[in-house]
């Protein structure tokens, strides 16, 4: 298949993440009004074959997520403190358990130390080299070094106030006003994300073309107050190899197949989705509680996951899918099956 960077540089607050799910459904209703419901029908009837469109999540430029869940065995954390020549001294002792305390709020790894590493990726050697791009103050550690971050760029979630309207009177209420309120994330200027896509279904100008439909149109909720706007680039990508895998890192919000590995590490969430565009006002909007693996989260094996394309995930139409099939990155792991 062919492979995609799709680059979403912020040009307003965002109240809705750049999760794949959501960004599959966004691209399914530009589908359905620019080329027609039998199209977008045909297309729909062959994901439900096979993994023909296959989306990550999108994440700050530069970086994927860490693997935060893997485990890092207490032998590992001792190889780590030898490495680092840190004595047994009660000085050195404490600064080592800050060490490790800071190190599990990592969130995302650079994507570049990830590719350079994937062939033997190894926990103790990754925190070293993290150490090592510091200024040895551990209060400062995620600003010293650009390997591990807890958040890439500038971002704050705001609580925006808002008074209902009555429908009626077309006023606000004197009487228990109804204020209520939304949380928008504001990042820095010209903040960039990127996300990744595999698909041969549609040619690259076919897919700037569509995406530039999103991009006009915004992303997610209260794109129509301003809410969502980005500006949205799509270029070839040459998808990282990796020799003699044993371990895949997760990019997407993922159901995995019945067949895919069952010796996994993950992070899971309860997704409760939404339905969009006209479907929102004509059908019940709230689709079934779906369990997803969450970006980050680890298959061990030799054999790549797949992830599954949701059908029946609404209670009126049987039609809507949520296509969670797996976006992933293969790698070798120190502590895997053949590490």
């Amino acid at each position: 298949m062919q492979h995609y960077k799709i680059t979403w540089t912020v040009h307003s607050p965002v109240e809705t993440e750049l999760q794949s799910d959501t960004i599959f459904g966004h691209f399914c209703w530009v589908l359905l009004h620019k080329r027609g419901k039998d199209e977008l029908e045909s297309f729909l009837e062959e994901l439900k074959k096979s993994p023909i469109f296959v989306l990550s999540s999108a994440f700050p430029q530069g970086y994927i997520p860490f693997p935060i869940a893997l485990p890092v065995p207490i032998a590992d954390f001792e190889r780590l403190r030898v490495m680092l020549k840190w004595s047994d001294s009660k000085e050195d002792k404490i600064k080592f358990a800050l060490l490790k305390k800071k190190l599990k709020k990592s969130r995302w790894i650079s994507a570049s130390y990830w590719y350079k590493n994937n062939d033997n990726f190894s926990l103790p050697a990754l925190y070293y080299d993290v150490w090592n791009e510091t200024n040895n103050d551990i209060n400062k550690l995620f600003e010293d070094q650009d390997i591990l971050k807890i958040r890439p760029f500038r971002e704050e979630v705001v609580s925006i106030t808002h008074n209902s309207i009555n429908r009626i009177t077309g006023t606000t209420s004197k009487e228990g006003a109804s204020l209520y309120d939304e949380p928008a994330t504001f990042y820095e200027e010209n903040a960039q994300f990127e996300s990744y896509l595999s698909t041969d279904q549609f040619t690259k100008d076919e897919l700037e073309e569509l995406f530039k439909i999103i991009e006009s149109g915004g992303f997610g909720k209260k794109k129509n107050t301003g809410k969502g706007h980005f500006k949205i680039t799509l270029e070839g990508y040459d998808q990282p190899q990796c020799n003699d895998p044993n371990a895949y890192l997760v990019l997407s919000n993922t159901i995995p197949a019945p067949d895919d590995p069952t010796d996994c590490f993950y992070n899971g969430f309860t997704k409760f989705g939404k339905l969009g565009s006209s479907y929102s006002s004509t059908k019940s909007p709230f689709k079934y509680p779906l369990f997803m693996f969450a970006p980050g989260s680890v298959f061990i094996g030799e054999k790549k996951p797949v992830g599954t394309l949701m059908q029946n995930v609404h209670p009126d139409d049987e039609n809507i899918v949520q296509n969670t099939y797996c976006y992933s990155l293969p790698f070798k792991w120190e502590g895997g099956t053949n590490g």
